[in-house]
């Protein structure tokens, strides 16, 4: 009787085990499609958290909620979503933990004021038994560039109003956020070299020498660290600057102009 016992608790346990194994390998509840519209509309309404949570596992491992918020908050600043459309690619119908859409989004450039339409793919893949958005995210990379972006637009007054200690501030979020990004040190140049604040705009240039590799870029660069040498009456170094920033680039009309009225 007992050996009967034993048997017929090691079949319930294994049609139990059956029953799970069928359960969890079964399609994520919920419409895949509609998975990946409910995320971008709570982009388009500015509902980060909640569309923080309609994203993979995998992805919040690698991205906190606080990033998250932060990223898509300085995305809405520089190219606030206005409207999306997902289609799903017929090829992928057969997989059945993931599910590819090409996405096109209507965005406005903030600091141009114009509409554009961005295409790309995009897909959900199952996670905890749910549809959930899959990206991949970049943060060092994008969260400066952002901050980079909207200091240019307190700087050149398109898309806000000039505001040159705004636009140092945002510049320093930037290299706060990621030291070894270059592009603000280029841009708190320029500021300081408006502000007459001419050797912090010199030190600036240089840190942007040292950490980029194009060559328009240094000689725009080398323009500016020009003008701040001029400034301080340091006519010999201003006009070595003008000429490094020729041999980088001899199409830079500015550094053109500038050697040319120092030469006068």
């Amino acid at each position: 009787m007992r050996k009967y016992r034993v048997l017929l608790t090691l079949l319930i346990t294994a049609i139990a085990c059956v029953i799970l194994v069928s359960c969890s390998s079964g399609s994520p509840k919920g419409d895949s499609k509609k998975a990946m519209e409910a995320y971008y509309q709570y982009i388009v309404d500015g509902n980060f958290e909640s569309a923080y949570e309609k994203l993979a596992e995998e992805v919040k491992n690698n991205v906190s909620k606080e990033d998250f918020i932060l990223l898509n908050s300085l995305r809405r600043e520089c190219y606030p979503l206005k409207g999306f459309k997902v289609e799903k690619i017929d090829n992928t119908s057969t997989v059945k933990d993931s599910v590819e859409f090409n996405v096109v989004q209507t965005i406005n450039n903030a600091r141009e004021n114009k509409e554009t339409n961005e295409t790309y793919k995009r897909k959900v893949v199952a996670s905890n038994n749910e549809w959930k958005v899959y990206q991949e995210i970049d943060l060092k990379q994008e969260i400066p560039d952002l901050y980079n972006y909207i200091g240019w637009m307190y700087l050149e007054g398109k898309g806000k109003d000039k505001n040159l200690n705004e636009a140092a501030s945002t510049f320093n979020q930037a290299i706060k956020y990621n030291p070894d990004y270059a592009r603000p040190y280029y841009g708190l140049a320029v500021v300081y070299q408006q502000q007459g604040r001419y050797d912090e705009s010199i030190n600036n240039a240089n840190n942007f020498m040292d950490k980029t590799k194009s060559d328009q870029e240094k000689s725009a660069a080398y323009n500016v660290l020009g003008l701040g040498y001029w400034e301080k009456g340091q006519l010999k170094d201003a006009k070595d600057s003008f000429l490094r920033a020729l041999e980088f680039d001899n199409s830079n009309e500015y550094a053109k102009n500038n050697l040319a009225n120092l030469n006068k």
